[in-house]
């Protein structure tokens, strides 16, 4: 619901009662999945300032009033698990076609779509390799993964 109004209160949860460390309006972000637009709502304001265990409280008020609400914990790491900007992409083993269970089980779409017919990894071994046949063929094109540069149509 892309009409509410949407806040986030945040507490630190490590060490004692909860401490408040603060609150702020969340934004929505429409995504489209398939056909379908769905979405998140978003506080980029939020500052965890230490790893833990923290909690929020998350209120929503709808268009026509109604207010929900629910409280949630998760924990805060040292470091992030994911890639930053301009970092390669993880080489994972993702599930594929042939993978146990076939295309079904790794794939919503009916039919089922292409996309998982490769896995991660093997896209970009295949980059990879497309690279150092470039390279050795004086071709020589960057494929370093910055923003904006995309892999070949068909990876």
């Amino acid at each position: 619901m892309a009409e509410a109004r949407v806040r986030g209160a945040f507490y630190a949860l490590a060490g004692g009662p909860p401490a408040f460390k603060g609150a702020a309006e969340a934004r929505y972000e429409a995504l489209a999945v398939g056909r379908e637009v769905r979405g998140v709502y978003v506080v980029p304001e939020a500052v965890f300032d230490r790893p833990g265990p923290w909690g929020a409280a998350v209120e929503a008020v709808g268009p026509d009033g109604r207010t929900a609400w629910t409280n949630l914990g998760f924990a805060v790491l040292e470091r992030h698990l994911a890639p930053g900007l301009g970092a390669p992409a993880p080489a994972v083993a993702s599930p594929t076609a042939d993978s146990a269970g076939g295309l079904g089980a790794v794939c919503t779409h009916e039919p089922p779509c292409d996309l998982h017919r490769v896995s991660v990894a093997g896209a970009l071994g295949a980059l990879c390799e497309l690279d150092k046949l470039e390279q050795a063929q004086g071709m020589g094109q960057d494929r370093s993964r910055s923003p904006g540069k995309q892999p070949p149509e068909g990876l």
